[in-house]
């Protein structure tokens, strides 16, 4: 390679080094702005909690309860609380799926 092809950092005009620092930051902006619109709503957060906490609930009765509630009730709960979860996590990979395909 010859020292002519080579572009040495300083014989890049400023005015060029200028409009590549503003095209830099605005990209930074860009992913600044997507990644504060891809966080979780409160919505799905409640979700997420009802559904960990019903898992907890009924573990909790499975182990302390007794007669009905640790044959009957404990396993429908934790059932229902990780149906919960399944669904908000399939959800959202199809919503990713959907948005990158």
């Amino acid at each position: 390679m010859d020292s002519k092809e080579v572009i040495a950092p300083s014989s890049v005009p400023l005015s060029a080094k200028a409009d590549l620092q503003q095209d830099v930051r605005s990209l930074w902006e860009r992913w600044d702005k997507a990644q504060s619109e891809n966080t979780p709503s409160d919505l799905i957060k409640g979700y997420n909690l009802v559904g960990l906490l019903m898992i907890i609930v009924g573990t909790v009765f499975q182990i302390m309860g007794s007669g009905f509630l640790k044959l009957r009730i404990a396993p429908i709960i934790i059932l229902i609380g990780a149906a919960i979860l399944a669904v908000r996590k399939f959800r959202t990979l199809l919503a990713q799926r959907s948005l990158n395909g």
